[in-house]
């Protein structure tokens, strides 16, 4: 199988660290607050000025990137999926806001070991890169992407946080971790 990954909240607990660092940044600053809890990302999360949002991610995207520790379980993960043949295709939109973000990310699976077939990133739009690519399942986190690609024929596991907005359809499947997406992908490869 072609297995196309995102990189934060999906390999990299990212998400979790940029809503702390964000709840944490709204009380330093006195800000909006929280506008929509149900928001993946920190921009539409909270009411905030172009000003402090700029300032958010100029400050505390790259410390969050160095920082934010391996998804559990997913080093194993991959590297049995790996073992079992399925090629693994990174689509990231990493690298937009942050230019050494794919640097940070490259240099921390260098240092665990952990090989890509590909990684594509620097793209907000994800579905050109999974038909290109032939993915026969992206794993992702953000709802908009999962709605997206799934409405466009990619099936998709939603690696959906607690308070993040559901996606019913036929072709997604909600999993919260590494060991529930090997299990989802051999009982696919078995049919």
């Amino acid at each position: 199988m072609n297995i196309g990954i995102d990189l934060d909240g999906v390999v990299f607990d990212t998400e979790t660290y940029f809503r702390a660092y964000a709840d944490l940044y709204d009380l330093e600053i006195n800000g909006g607050g929280l506008k929509d809890k149900s928001q993946g990302k920190v921009q539409n999360r909270f009411a905030w000025s172009k000003e402090h949002m700029d300032n958010y991610l100029y400050n505390y995207v790259e410390p969050i990137e160095e920082e934010a520790p391996f998804m559990p379980l997913v080093k194993i993960v991959l590297k049995k999926l790996k073992e079992l043949g399925h090629k693994l295709i990174v689509i990231s939109s990493r690298g937009i806001i942050d230019p050494n973000g794919m640097e940070i990310a490259n240099r921390r699976f260098q240092e665990e070991g952990l090989e890509f077939d590909k990684i594509l990133s620097g793209q907000e739009s994800k579905l050109e890169f999974c038909k290109h690519e032939k993915i026969d399942v992206m794993i992702d986190d953000l709802y908009e992407h999962i709605d997206y690609l799934s409405n466009n024929g990619i099936k998709c596991f939603y690696f959906r946080s607690k308070g993040m907005k559901k996606v019913d359809r036929e072709n997604v499947i909600e999993v919260d971790n590494w060991a529930q997406i090997l299990k989802e992908i051999i009982n696919m490869t078995q049919k």
